[in-house]
Formats: C-alpha cells, sequence, structure tokens
C-alpha cells in the first residue's frame, strides 16, 4: 500500500514538472516554460521543410473522421473556428485562432515542432479535453498546398483529421519574430 501512494505521489510531481507552462500576453494560450524542449526536435531537419512553403500560413478548411492512414470514414465538417498554422525555418511551429492572430509570438499561439520518424509529424503543446495541457502528436500527409494533420491515438479507432490549406503570404514584419522553443 505505501509503493502504490508513494507511486502516486511521485507520478504527481513528475506530471507537475513536466507539465509547467505560463500563460501568454493573450490572456489564455498555455505553453511551455522557457527552459522547455521537445523531446524530438533533435529529429528535424531543412529536407522536412522541402513540401511546405514557410513563407505562407496554412488556414483550417474543414476536418473529417479518419482511420490512422487518412482514409475519410465520413463527410467533411467544416471549419467553423478558424485555426492557422505557421511554419518557421528551423522546424518549429506556431497554431493559433484567426481571429487572435499576433505577429508576435509571445503574444498568442501554441507551440510545436516539426519532424520526421519515418512519417512527417508535428509534436504540438496544447489542451486535451479536460484542459490538462501536454504534447499532442499528429501524423502529417501534404497534398499539393494542403496539409493533412491526423492525431496519433495508440486506441486504433476513429480520428478527427484536420485539413490546412496554403493561404496568405506572411507578412515581411512577421518574420522578425523567431521561434526558439
Amino acid at each position: 500500500m505505501v509503493k502504490i501512494i508513494f507511486s502516486i505521489l511521485s507520478l504527481g510531481l513528475l506530471n507537475a514538472c513536466v507539465g509547467s507552462n505560463f500563460v501568454l500576453s493573450d490572456g489564455f494560450t498555455k505553453v511551455p516554460i522557457s527552459s522547455y524542449r521537445f523531446s524530438n526536435k533533435y529529429k528535424f531537419s531543412s529536407d522536412t521543410l522541402k513540401d511546405i512553403d514557410i513563407n505562407y500560413f496554412y488556414e483550417l478548411e474543414y476536418s473529417y473522421d479518419s482511420d490512422p492512414n487518412f482514409y475519410k470514414k465520413g463527410e467533411k465538417i467544416a471549419a467553423t473556428w478558424g485555426k492557422t498554422l505557421q511554419f518557421y525555418p528551423n522546424g518549429q511551429v506556431r497554431e493559433f485562432a484567426k481571429k487572435f492572430s499576433n505577429k508576435n509570438r509571445n503574444i498568442t499561439g501554441n507551440r510545436g515542432i516539426l519532424y520526421q520518424d519515418k512519417y512527417l509529424f508535428i509534436d504540438m503543446y496544447g489542451a486535451i479535453s479536460d484542459g490538462a495541457m501536454r504534447i499532442i502528436t499528429y501524423k502529417i500527409k501534404i497534398e499539393n498546398d494542403k496539409i493533412f494533420l491526423l492525431e496519433k491515438t495508440f486506441l486504433g479507432g476513429d480520428n478527427l483529421c484536420r485539413v490546412f490549406a496554403k493561404k496568405n503570404k506572411i507578412p515581411e514584419d512577421w518574420k522578425q519574430y523567431e521561434a526558439n522553443w
């Protein structure tokens, strides 16, 4: 019994240390503490960006229920909330709500990294259904100017695939804000 209680307390302490975050200036976006480093960051190489134009925003167009291989299992679901992806030359990714867009990455935007490990992936720091913050891993598929993000699950059930399309050119003054997470 003592061993079980000690294990639970240890896990809670570990989660508290790993899950530390702070809120950006927008008042609600939580990001990891500045000393946090994504564990898959070393798997990024410049070749990973060969099919992604880092000079453009990618905006959410629609989503659909999918199997683990991106095959549709339902109708398209229109995007009712505007989400945008911004990619940086060093493999960092920022996702933000279109209506809260800001060039300064310290004001708004979830943080993530792009990497390749047989397939393309994005690890994004974000909230799960109960509001807890964790790393969410998305498997990536790129077709022409569309990026498909499929949340990686280990249970093999249906997943929501979000489809982003290349839209607007990133203004030059946005490029002064480097991503360094």
